[in-house]
């Protein structure tokens, strides 16, 4: 192990040790606090160059009433801090995925698909195919009702979509040197749109349509864009997208000239510790969409008279999007007024678990690194596994996250 890696394993053991980490705490133990860490997002990053201080903390809502605490923290802190070091490491170009039965050779960019990132990209954009195919169900209260909100018609109509995950309003406050992630919801768009091909609709109605394209927007959008901001199946890329809002803001600090402890991993492609190795591929993915696809589970086709008409639904196909991420910047005074002590509370939490108003718990941790120079540079520190968070910057500005383990290198294994 490096000196760089040395420093960095003790610095976390003694936070451990002491208690002065309610981040190293919460991933250490297996009851703590009543805290459900499946949910843990990056919200808070203080970055100080000059002086080595780098603060930052995640959130994440209480357990379930009468649990204590639940989920893995050690593989989803692990994850956050992965994902923004792929964030920062690949351009923003890169990140997008598609999946759509006629473009096989289109699902992700071949970086980003060597990523946890970008395997949370394309798993949640399945899932909300998922997602669409449950709500469609005619046994079900919803699908019932929107099933008969089709109207009438003459003739056989068919409609096919595209759906798409973006970002959505997304608030933030900026003091100085530190970053705070208000609020990060993800929302959805979609548009008629057919495939063509063997899956063509060649509908012959355009009215019929847009008249269809507004329900869906209407009526199935709010349903969908609810369980992507709340449903579990969606926590990774809610992750991933929080550790992207934070990513921007270092790039648009670099970018004005800023000096950052990330400047030499921004656009580097230098992956590191967040390329993996474990043997997933996007493929797998693409393919079980087609297999669902031909087996529909999730693809309902539905044929519904109502009068004189025949209403085909087919597939939807869609993606996730995150090239662009636009945020709000607030103002001091509306940062006190929706989020009261809110950088106390973060503070705070190095040393214990703090609440805020909205009910999410804060769990932070500071660093402090060595001089600068002191290493020419740090390698990837995830080398064993105790559960205590390390975040260490080099003199380079590369930046290490990972978690010391004892003995041994090897990556962590699949839930």
């Amino acid at each position: 192990m490096s000196q760089a890696m040395s420093w960095g394993a003790s610095r976390a053991a003694s936070c451990a040790e002491n208690g002065s980490s309610a981040l190293a705490e919460a991933l250490s133990s297996g009851d703590y606090g009543g805290v459900d860490l499946s949910t843990l997002e990056l919200r808070y990053l203080s970055d100080r160059p000059d002086s080595g201080d780098v603060r930052y903390a995640f959130s994440a809502r209480a357990a379930a009433p009468g649990r204590r605490t639940t989920g893995d923290g050690l593989r989803t802190a692990t994850e956050a801090t992965e994902h923004l070091r792929t964030w920062l490491a690949l351009s923003p170009q890169r990140f997008w995925v598609n999946l759509s039965p006629t473009e096989p050779d289109r699902v992700i960019d071949p970086a980003l698909g060597r990523t946890g990132a970008g395997r949370a990209m394309l798993e949640a954009d399945l899932q909300m195919k998922r997602t669409q195919g449950e709500l469609l169900n005619p046994d079900t209260a919803f699908g019932a009702r929107y099933w008969k909100s089709l109207g009438r018609g003459t003739g056989k109509l068919c409609f096919s979509s595209r759906m798409w995950i973006v970002p959505g309003d997304v608030r933030v406050y900026e003091d100085d040197d530190s970053l705070y992630v208000l609020q990060a919801p993800l929302t959805v768009k979609v548009k008629a749109e057919d495939i063509g091909g063997s899956y063509s609709c060649e509908s012959s109605d355009p009215a019929a349509v847009a008249r269809y394209e507004e329900l869906e927007r209407s009526m199935m959008l709010p349903e969908i864009i609810k369980a992507v901001n709340t449903a579990p199946e969606y926590a990774p890329l809610r992750r991933a997208f929080t550790a992207r809002v934070v990513a921007e803001w270092i790039r648009r600090r670099h970018e004005a000239g800023h000096r950052t402890s990330f400047d030499g991993l921004i656009d580097s492609g230098d992956l590191g510790g967040a390329r993996r190795d474990d043997g997933w591929r996007p493929r797998q993915v693409f393919d079980e969409y087609v297999r669902s696809i031909r087996d529909r589970e999730f693809t309902f086709r539905q044929t519904v008279r109502r009068g004189r008409s025949i209403f085909v639904r087919t597939l939807t196909s869609g993606g996730v999007d995150f090239g662009s991420v636009p945020a709000t910047t607030v103002d001091a005074a509306e940062m006190n007024r929706r989020h009261p002590n809110l950088p106390l509370i973060v503070r705070a939490a190095e040393s214990h678990p703090e609440k805020s108003r909205d009910g999410m718990i804060w769990l932070g941790e500071r660093q402090t690194s060595p001089e600068p120079g002191l290493w020419s540079r740090a390698g990837d520190l995830l080398s064993g596994r105790t559960g205590v968070l390390v975040l260490i910057v080099a003199g380079l500005g590369a930046v290490v996250f990972g978690f010391r383990r004892g003995a041994g290198r090897g990556r962590r294994p699949e839930p």
